[in-house]
Formats: structure tokens, sequence, C-alpha cells
């Protein structure tokens, strides 16, 4: 099952389930040819380029990838490389060496020699160590000790023309675990471990197996385990360049898995909620070396978990209830009371970067900005709160978040809705905003029937095929109508996986079942077209864009093809 799935080299980075080791083509412009030995650690990312050696002199090699395995080739000679457990590699050569060339060109890198032929590396800036152990062939270095010049490492055949060795990245003590007596063996574990995951993937069409096989390589791939500051396995972003989780796309990672694995899907919901601050706070973003605040993401939680209650029973019981209860209501008032600046009872956006939609044109007058896709995310996180509170037999608490809901979206329709569309408003004195060509304006479609059927119908009407925002490909971020349309210019025209999941939803929940399906078998299609789960794509030309194997599109991509792909 799935053992035949190649994938592009230079787009999904090579690592395993729960691993902070990560192999990786760069894009050409970094200035990196080959593969490159990187950790999810550190303050940087490099650690070692990988060359391919014959006699001393290094060879080009060609990279080919599966779920499972590297494999560089080169003229007379191959290696290969596969996790043999979650932090720890293993490279067989035949007819040819290897050399590690560090990064680090500080004079702070050491190694040292360790019996049976060991080395280990400590690379401070990857904030981990570097235990290289041979099984056949010898290490050894071949640098001398200068500021100016980078820790080069050789792993060398033995005789036969072999070498059999192991990588193991580690914080602070080497596990050395028992090796599998051979690369085969080692391989073949891992062959079985990626089978197990993929035995979760949902049922869809043949013509979208090979891209559904794809999007759980990806996330496959960008799971670590607790490492650091995290505290739960965690789907990174990427293992690209965005190796971070951000705060509200984990959300989305959390929908993918959701009927499958429930515990895994758990933990991706519930990770920022491990670092919630006094005032109920998340953070931004967070990753085993990083924790972020200078920000924080739209309150989708409420939404994410009523999905996750839909999708499987383990959700619902008792002890899960009562852990994501008190967090999510603390989330909930702390917009509710600490960001209404003006307490007209709407609460702000402080920067774009709040809402997910950093540059958005919604933003271009500045803020605080009451916004109506804030106040609908919040009015189901309410509702959301009191579905939980009634479960849990706190029926008083449940009528509370109940009229609270009510309040808010009397507010919102009030004031932020102006008879053919919604608005938002800036600063104390409630200016209205530009921004008319964001579909971000469109998000109240989330409310579904509780928007009075006026203001369903005119929103609706906006995603129609041949309308302002939607293209052969999707959904577009800013009107190609508007005159601050750009192909790549994040916020500002392109179509995001989360906005395409939002909106599908939205329509959905309104009434606009086939609207709905046609918006999720465009984003669809788009996946399955381009071989990719790209941060975002080009509205006009579908074409993939910023980081190409990002989790929150190939999480979309799987809600998506399960429940649209064969209806």
């Amino acid at each position: 099952m799935g053992s035949g799935l190649i994938l592009d080299a230079g787009a999904v980075p090579f690592s395993a389930f729960g691993s902070h080791l990560t192999f990786s083509v760069l894009p050409p412009s970094w200035g990196h040819p080959g593969l490159v030995v990187r950790s999810m650690l550190g303050r940087t990312w490099e650690a070692f380029a990988l060359r391919v050696l014959r006699d001393g002199a290094e060879l080009p090699y060609e990279v080919v990838a599966t779920p499972c395995e590297r494999s560089l080739r080169c003229d007379g000679g191959q290696a290969d490389a596969c996790f043999e457990a979650r932090d720890l590699a293993r490279i067989r050569t035949r007819g040819v060496g290897l050399r590690w060339i560090g990064f680090q060109r500080r004079g702070g890198d050491t190694v040292a020699s360790l019996p049976h032929g060991q080395l280990l590396a400590i690379l401070p800036e990857t904030r981990c160590l570097w235990l290289f152990r041979p099984l056949r062939g010898r290490l050894e270095v071949a640098s001398e000790r200068s500021p100016d010049s980078p820790l080069v490492l050789e792993a060398l055949p033995d005789a036969d023309g072999e070498l059999d060795l192991s990588l193991e990245l580690c914080v602070t003590t080497p596990r050395r675990p028992t090796l599998a007596p051979t690369y085969e063996a080692a391989r073949e574990a891992a062959q079985h471990h990626w089978e197990a995951f993929l035995a979760g993937m949902p049922e869809v069409p043949e013509e979208l197996r090979e891209a559904t096989e794809l999007a759980m390589a990806v996330n496959y791939g960008a799971l670590v385990e607790p490492l650091g500051l995290l505290r739960r396995r965690t789907m990174l972003m990427s293992k690209n360049w965005m190796t971070r989780c951000w705060s509200w796309d984990h959300c989305f990672c959390a929908l993918a898995h959701a009927p499958s694995d429930p515990d895994l899907a758990w933990d991706q919901l519930m990770v920022p909620f491990d670092f919630q601050d006094e005032h109920g706070c998340l953070p931004d973003c967070v990753s085993g070396g990083e924790l972020g605040w200078n920000y924080v993401k739209p309150p989708i939680h409420g939404w994410a978990l009523g999905r996750l209650l839909a999708a499987h029973p383990r959700h619902g019981e008792r002890d899960r209830l009562e852990e994501i209860y008190p967090r999510l209501a603390a989330w909930t008032l702390w917009w509710l009371e600490a960001r209404d600046f003006d307490g007209d009872g709407l609460p702000e956006y402080l920067h774009g970067n709040d809402s997910g939609w950093d540059n958005g044109t919604v933003f271009d007058a500045g803020t605080p900005l009451a916004a109506p896709d804030l106040a609908a995310f919040l009015v189901v996180q309410l509702d959301a709160l009191a579905d939980v509170a009634r479960r849990l037999g706190r029926f008083g608490e449940a009528d509370a978040w109940s009229d609270r809901a009510e309040s808010l979206l009397g507010r919102m329709l009030g004031r932020l809705w102006d008879g053919s569309g919604f608005r938002a408003l800036r600063g104390p004195g409630g200016e209205t905003a530009p921004g008319e060509g964001s579909s971000i304006l469109l998000m109240p479609l989330l409310l579904g029937e509780r928007l009075p059927g006026e203001v369903r119908s005119k929103l609706a009407a906006r995603l129609r095929p041949g309308g302002p925002f939607v293209t052969e490909f999707g959904a577009a971020t800013e009107s190609p109508q508007s005159p601050h349309y750009d192909e790549d210019s994040y916020w500002r025209g392109p179509i995001w996986p989360s906005q395409t999941m939002l909106l599908v939803e939205g329509l959905a929940r309104s009434g606009f079942r086939d609207q709905a399906a046609d918006l999720a078998r465009r984003f669809v299609r788009l996946c399955q077209r381009t071989r990719t789960f790209a941060e975002n794509y080009g509205a006009l030309t579908g074409r993939p864009l910023r980081d190409p194997a990002y989790t929150w599109a190939s999480s979309v991509f799987l809600a998506l093809a399960r429940e649209y792909g064969s209806s």
C-alpha cells in the first residue's frame, strides 16, 4: 500500500513521523545544492550539506524520494537513507562515500571522537548534538579547526565498497538504540510504520488516490514528538521553512485526522492551549525552540471543536470536554474583554496578522479594526461553549454563553451589515474601512442559519462561479477585479486553503450545498493537478506559491476530499 508513491524531493522534505531530523533539497536561490541535513529545533535549521564522494572527489547526484526513503544516485554508486527511529536515520552507500559539510563558521562547532569509531558533532546554532555511528566503513574529521572554516566530516566505505552508519539527532544524551541488523530491515520497518499511518486516509475516488497518499505523506513527515518547548505530538506547518505551529493552522490539521485518529487530532487541536497565558491569550506560534507572542490568531477553535465532536465520539467524552472547556472559555473571554478597546461590544484586531489575513486590504486604513469575520468566529465559539457546557451538565453556564452569542450577533448585524454586505469599522470613530474587494468580508457565512436568509443569499451570490471571487481554481482572497489584486501577494489575491475551507463550510451551513461542493472540488482538483500542497496558490494561474509542502493545504485537501470527493 502506497509503496510506489514518488515525491518531489524539492517540495516535500524527508523526515519521519515525530522526528526533528530532516533532509531537504532547498530552493536553488538558497545556494546549497543537493541534500541538506537540518534540525527543527535551532535558531538556524541547516546543519550539514551532503556530498557524494569517490576517491575524494565530489560527484553530482540525483535525489529520488519516496515517503520512507531518499536515494542519492550518481554514476557508479548510490546512497540511501531511511528513518530507523524517531530522530535516527540509517544510511547506506555502495561504491561511494559521503562528505558532511557543516554550515557554521563561527568556531563554536565541536566534534568529539568516541569509542567504536563514533563521532559526536556539536553545532550550537542547531540546538542539538549529532551522533554518527559507523556499522560498516569509517568516519573521519576532514577539516582543520578554524573560525573561518566549517566542520567537515567524511564517511568512507569499507574494503568491499560499502558503508552503513546511523545519524542520531539528540538534545543532551544520545539514546544509542539497538539498531536493525541491516539497512534493508530498517527500511522495511519504516515502510510498515508509514503504511499503518496511511491506513487512516479517507476513502476517495481512484483518480484522487495518488494525491490523497501524497497529502498523507506531507502530514506524516511534518509531525514532531514532544521535545524542547513542545509538550505533545505536533504537526508543524512544514519542515521546509514554515517550521512552526501557528495558532489557527493547527485547527485544519486536526480536522484532517479527526475521523481516523482521534488522539492525533486532539493533540493538534490542543497544541497552543498548552501555552495559554494567565489572561486566556494563546500564542501566535510555537515550535520546539520558539514561542511567539507578538501577534495572535483568529478564534476559529470553537468551530474546529464542533467539527471534531461531529467526526468521532472520542472527542465528546467527558475527559476531553473538561480539558478544553475552561481553556476555550478563557480564550473567548480574552477576545471579548481584552480586545474590545472602545467598549462597544465588538472585539477588534490590532494587526492584520492577528486575523491570519496578514496584509489583507481591509487593514490598509489601519487598526484597531472591528471586522465581521472576528465577530462571526466568536459567535460560533460562544455557541460551541454553550454546547460543551450542556454536555457537562452546566446548564446555567450554557445559557449565559448563548445569551452572549445572541448579543454579539445582534451587534454584528446592527453595526457591520449595511444592507448589501458586511463592512469593517476602524478606530474609535467607527469609520468604514476599505477592503470591499476582500473575501474576508464573506466569512460570516460560517454562521449559517444564524444569519437572516437575505444576508446569506447576498454573501453566497458573491461566491458563485463567474462572480467577483471564484476563478477556475477557487476563491481568491482579493477579487481579481479589484485594483489591489496581486497574483503573488499573500492575502491580496491568492487562494488559501484555510480561507477555502471556511468558505466551503459557510456555504454548506448557509444552505448552498451545491456551491460548497463546487468550491471544494475546485481546490481538490487544484492540488491534484499540481501535485503540491502549497501555502497558497495563484488565483488566476493555479500556480503553487511560497512553501510547497504546507500541512494546512494537505489537511484541507484531506478533509474536502473526504467530504466532497465522491459526492
